[in-house]
C-alpha cells in the first residue's frame, strides 16, 4: 500500500494557504512563523528599519538574551573592554596594586580603579608579594652503592661462597 503525505504550509496570520517560513529574533529568541508572500513583504519592510540599524550576530549569540542599557551589562564591542582593562592595568601598577599582564583582574582592583574618582573612597592598594629568591643549589650527591650477590662474587679479596660455607 502506498501512502502521500502532503505538507500544506497555512499563513499563521489569517489562515489561508502559506508559501514560506520565515525566521526572526528578538530578545535572543527566535521565531519561525509561516507566512504567504504579502505577508512575509510585510513583516520584512515592517523589520527593515531595524535590520539596517543593528548588527549581524553569529548562530550561537542569537540563544543569549539581549543586555539592556539599564542595568543588563555593557553592549560595548570587546575591543573597548579590552582598552578599558589596559587602563585598569596601567592605573594599578603606578598605584602599588599588583596585576597579571593577562588573565582576569581582582575585584579589590576594580572597585579600586571604580572608586578612584570618588574622594570618600579609601584605595588601599594590595601588597605586592615578596620577590621570592631561587632556592639554593644543593650539592650532589654520590650514587648509592647497592650491593647484590653477582656484584659480591666480583669483590677482589673476597671468598668465593663456596669456600665461606664450608670453612
Amino acid at each position: 500500500m502506498a501512502q502521500k503525505i502532503v505538507v500544506e504550509l497555512v499563513d499563521d496570520l489569517d489562515g489561508s494557504q502559506a508559501n514560506q517560513t520565515v525566521k526572526f529574533g528578538l530578545d535572543g529568541v527566535i521565531f519561525e512563523i509561516d507566512l504567504n508572500d504579502e505577508h512575509a513583504e510585510d513583516l520584512r519592510t515592517a523589520l527593515a528599519r531595524y535590520v539596517a540599524a543593528g548588527r549581524r550576530t553569529r548562530g550561537a549569540g542569537a540563544s543569549r538574551p539581549a543586555r539592556s542599557s539599564s542595568g543588563g551589562g555593557s553592549a560595548a564591542p570587546v575591543s573597548t573592554d579590552r582598552e578599558r582593562n589596559r587602563e585598569i592595568r596601567a592605573w594599578a601598577r603606578t598605584n602599588g596594586f599588583e596585576v597579571a599582564p593577562r588573565g582576569r583582574i581582582p575585584k579589590t582592583v576594580l572597585e579600586a580603579y571604580d572608586a578612584k574618582d570618588q574622594p570618600a573612597a579609601a584605595v588601599t592598594p594590595t601588597p605586592a608579594s615578596p620577590v621570592r629568591k631561587p632556592p639554593a643549589p644543593t650539592r650532589a650527591r654520590a650514587p648509592r652503592k647497592t650491593t647484590t650477590a653477582a656484584t659480591r662474587r666480583r669483590q677482589p679479596g673476597r671468598k668465593p661462597a663456596a669456600a665461606r660455607r664450608s670453612g
